[in-house]
């Protein structure tokens, strides 16, 4: 159990990191599309305090670059940081993927026998691949192939059928935070996959009534932290079925 606490952890850890990061990089874009007034001050300052002939400092913002990273700033402070925000929900429902996955490993290293339920004797996979893998990898290609044949269900549904095949689902996961989970994961998949750009699928969501197939689907400050705070809410529930297992 504390294998599976500590893996919980350092996912819960990864996934707080990606709000963070966001609300570290739009504040950092916002102090820098003020900064245009201040640019021949800046670009003397960086010429001035920097070794440019030090190792590493090409991969450094260059003086004569400053003026397009001042403008890419100010452009995406002016659209509500939707690069931003596509990004961290990607990364948001990624985690939630990863944490899982490392929660379904490090429970079936820690309670091997749930290797005899019937739903994993079913899972076929290649005995010539098998024999190679070490205890890890195997539960991990368990894992690849449990996944591949669920019913692909959206949104929360997808991981509580994995922490159902571990004894851990429960109905107590708030409506809200499932509803969170569910349009994560459609907007994982629309800017992912679509760029943002509305397509017939998207449209054909509740998320997705109002806008115009082709469109670019507009991510708002509210639903945005309703986002990161729910999923944040999900892994605490998690947090919490493991502890009354």
């Amino acid at each position: 159990m504390k294998k599976i606490k500590e893996t919980l952890a350092n996912n819960i850890d990864y996934i707080g990191g990606i709000e963070a990061n966001y609300i570290t990089n739009s504040t950092a874009l916002e102090i820098l599309s003020y900064a245009h007034p201040l640019q021949d001050e800046i670009e003397n300052l960086m010429r001035e305090q920097i070794d440019w002939t030090a190792p590493g400092s090409v991969h450094r913002i260059q003086p004569d670059e400053l003026d397009g990273v001042l403008g890419c700033a100010e452009f995406e402070v002016n659209k509500g940081f939707q690069k931003l925000k596509a990004q961290t929900l990607i990364g948001l429902w990624t985690g939630l993927e990863i944490m899982i996955e490392d929660l379904f490993v490090a429970w079936m290293l820690d309670y091997p026998n749930h290797l005899n339920d019937k739903i994993f004797q079913k899972i076929n996979i290649p005995l010539a691949e098998f024999c190679t893998l070490d205890e890890e990898s195997r539960i991990r290609k368990l894992y690849e192939s449990f996944i591949k044949d669920l019913s692909k269900p959206i949104g929360i549904g997808r991981f509580e059928s994995v922490l159902k095949a571990l004894g851990l689902s429960e109905t107590d996961t708030e409506p809200n935070v499932s509803k969170s989970i569910y349009e994560l994961n459609l907007l994982r998949n629309l800017f992912a996959h679509q760029g943002g750009r509305v397509d017939r699928k998207f449209k054909n969501t509740e998320l997705g009534q109002e806008w115009e197939i082709g469109g670019i689907y507009y991510i708002h400050d509210i639903p945005f932290r309703g986002y990161c705070g729910n999923t944040i809410k999900y892994v605490e529930t998690i947090l919490e079925r493991i502890e009354n297992h």
